[in-house]
């Protein structure tokens, strides 16, 4: 089954600020969701009210944060961010 993805308009703006690269990189990342929404290098968050439903993948210097809802069989991407950032804070 193939899951909807959606971006957060801050998610949409991190995209476009990559370098070509980048871009590609986690374009392809973020597509693979839609196959298979917890692959293995993915990692369950704890943080507070999403304790659960967040995930994050990893891919090069940066942190793609999302959730997955089952029922609707959607993938929300919330934010994607340098690893240097502070990603998690706001969430």
């Amino acid at each position: 089954m193939r899951y909807k993805i959606i971006s957060s308009r801050e998610a949409e703006k991190a995209v476009r600020r990559l370098n070509a690269d980048d871009f590609r990189a986690i374009t392809a990342a973020v597509d693979s969701l839609a196959e298979e929404p917890w692959p293995v290098n993915s990692a369950s968050l704890r943080l507070g009210k999403y304790e659960g439903n967040l995930y994050r993948i990893r891919i090069r210097d940066y942190r793609v944060i999302y959730s997955v809802d089952s029922k609707n069989q959607v993938v929300y991407i919330k934010r994607i961010a340098r690893r240097s950032e502070s990603t998690y804070k706001n969430l």
